[in-house]
């Protein structure tokens, strides 16, 4: 599958006219698919439709980072655990069923966004650029509760609905050098602070978030986060707008 028409056309054709480098790599891939007995069927997938996938081609997986399994699990223990960890793979998964990236035998699924997410509890740490995705998914599923690891930026287009699906007070990551690592590589962040990473918990279940709306007016801000640190300046002001 790809999002790309002319690398569709030029499998499918078995080459083409206008792209030199296009008509080479085809004269070596489908000889050895041939000879190795595999059977290609090209198929056009939009970009919309195929989020992950895009978002690899763009961006290596190697810059993609993995949170700290003893900071993971007490994101679990503040809430309760999540069923499946809805970005992830094979090295770094955090729970036992895990959607992966790439191609996984051991996944429960691939791409987090070909299957629908109605009743499911997800843990969710996607790659930036996708969180608007992931947040609009949540939206468009019933009765689905998420623990979403993302930063707190105010000026992000998607913080209006983080917030709106917001059940439970954000909780500050701590700034450890070890925080987020790629484990494939042994390599940690350089600077993870400069993230401010927070897990939030969010619900598509309408009730739930009208609960905490009026938990907020009523109560105020809670003053307790992780660590014994109270709810940061930047993140305060933000839910004071819930």
């Amino acid at each position: 599958m790809s999002d790309n028409t002319t690398v569709v056309a030029y499998v499918r054709n078995s080459g083409g006219t206008r792209s030199e480098s296009l008509s080479v790599l085809t004269g070596v891939i489908l000889p050895w698919c041939e000879d190795n007995q595999v059977l290609l069927r090209p198929k056009f997938v939009p970009g919309r439709r195929n989020a992950v996938a895009d978002v690899l081609s763009r961006k290596c997986v190697g810059s993609e980072w993995t949170l700290h399994p003893v900071v993971c699990k007490w994101v679990f223990q503040v809430w309760a655990a999540p069923q499946i960890d809805l970005f992830s793979m094979a090295l770094n998964h955090q729970l036992p069923l895990y959607v992966s990236l790439l191609p996984d035998l051991n996944a429960w699924k691939q791409d987090a966004f070909a299957f629908p997410w109605e009743g499911l509890d997800l843990y969710a740490f996607p790659p930036f650029s996708l969180i608007w995705r992931v947040l609009v998914r949540v939206t468009e599923n019933s009765g689905v509760r998420m623990s979403l690891i993302a930063p707190p930026w105010p000026q992000a287009d998607w913080i209006p609905l983080l917030l709106s699906l917001l059940v439970d007070h954000p909780r500050v990551l701590p700034q450890w050098d070890s925080l987020l690592r790629q484990p494939h590589r042994h390599l940690f962040h350089k600077s993870p602070a400069t993230l401010h990473l927070h897990a939030w918990r969010l619900s598509s279940v309408s009730s739930e978030r009208e609960a905490f709306t009026r938990s907020c007016r009523d109560h105020g801000l809670a003053s307790q986060t992780v660590f014994g640190q109270g709810v940061p300046g930047e993140v305060g002001h933000l839910l004071s707008l819930v």
